[in-house]
């Protein structure tokens, strides 16, 4: 009886100890479940930032994107054909000026991305490279080129008449005597009139040579620091830049007399302009710049006016140094964007309204 009595005794145990084994499994399942839960609402908090959402329905997670909802109307985005290295706008076409080993070639686009078209310059030259690029009122293309002509190395004024299908290019770096092996351009801008400005690291004053590629005047800034090239809604060409007192002022060019005219000061409260950008005839403003790393402003030189326009990360673009920017007709704007993957060198155009 008694060893019937110890068997019931262990098959007792036994129970027991598997009943206690049951109730702990389910007890650590249950605080598994508890912290995934709180795990993952802190996950859901984490990430929940206007772009991501993470369903929890039947216990899966379902993750989605979401696009910013942008207060812009993009019209185009497109991949250009190649590496477009100075971009101008006339009337209802964008223009790119490309550059290759032997070749100019400029291609024609229209401001909704659906016609286009390319010339290219009969031009003898080694290795170009554009200085500046753009297009006059009747069409015609104007370059300042860098490139090998004759086995010399010089700075070159080139305009295409596409009308008459006839190239005039002026070697200017003797002109001027540059030093092809020193020289350094930093800006350069044609006027309405085919006049080129100049402007070079090492020196305080801007060169000016006309229509045909002649010297036409050199200016002394007098103490102006020089910061951008800029050209304004009715077709002149201006300074931007600090007087001595490093205040944000605007200096136009008197080529009558060869000087710069009195300044005009930008709000005081423009502490730093990272980027300036021309205005095309009949925009709203006469110079549009970026005043901090995104805001994008425009400014009025008959009223003083500055009126921020839009900033950069509410339209969802990343703009950088080497970048156009382009005001179009009604307010659009268009941004070209040059990328480099290895071997491969491409542009993409983005058309938008602010």
């Amino acid at each position: 009886m008694a060893e019937v009595s110890n068997k019931k005794n262990e098959t007792t145990a036994i129970i027991v100890i598997i009943i206690i084994i049951a109730l702990l499994v389910l007890l650590l399942a249950g605080v598994f479940l508890f912290i995934r839960n709180i795990a993952l609402g802190e996950l859901v908090a984490m990430v929940d930032d206007g772009n991501t959402a993470i369903s929890q329905q039947q216990g899966t997670e379902d993750t989605q994107t979401i696009e910013p909802a942008l207060p812009t109307d993009e019209e185009v985005r497109m991949e250009l054909d190649s590496f477009a290295q100075n971009a101008a706008v006339r009337g209802d076409w964008i223009y790119f000026g490309y550059a290759e080993r032997d070749q100019v070639a400029v291609t024609r686009l229209s401001d909704d991305g659906t016609q286009i078209d390319r010339t290219v310059l009969e031009w003898d030259s080694w290795w170009p490279m554009i200085s500046v690029f753009d297009v006059t009122e009747e069409g015609d293309f104007l370059f300042l080129l860098r490139a090998f002509r004759d086995d010399m190395e010089a700075y070159y004024y080139v305009k295409y008449n596409v009308a008459e299908n006839r190239l005039i290019y002026q070697n200017i770096s003797d002109q001027l005597s540059f030093d092809m092996t020193t020289v350094w351009i930093t800006d350069a801008l044609f006027d309405s009139a085919g006049n080129l400005i100049i402007h070079l690291w090492d020196e305080e004053v801007l060169y000016v040579v006309d229509d045909h590629g002649n010297f036409l005047a050199r200016i002394d800034l007098e103490a102006f620091r020089f910061s951008h090239l800029f050209r304004a809604r009715d077709g002149q060409v201006f300074l931007l830049g600090m007087d001595d007192s490093f205040e944000w002022a605007l200096k136009g060019i008197d080529l009558d007399h060869s000087t710069l005219t009195a300044p005009q000061y930008i709000h005081e409260s423009v502490t730093w302009i990272w980027n300036a950008y021309s205005a095309q005839i009949g925009s709203s403003f006469d110079l549009y710049v970026d005043l901090d790393e995104h805001g994008f402003h425009g400014y009025d030189m008959e009223t003083g006016e500055l009126t921020l326009l839009f900033y950069w990360e509410d339209i969802g673009i990343i703009t950088d140094w080497g970048d156009d920017v382009l005001m179009l007709e009604n307010g659009r704007v268009a941004v070209i964007q040059r990328h480099s993957e290895r071997d491969r060198l491409w542009s993409e155009l983005i058309i938008f309204t602010p």
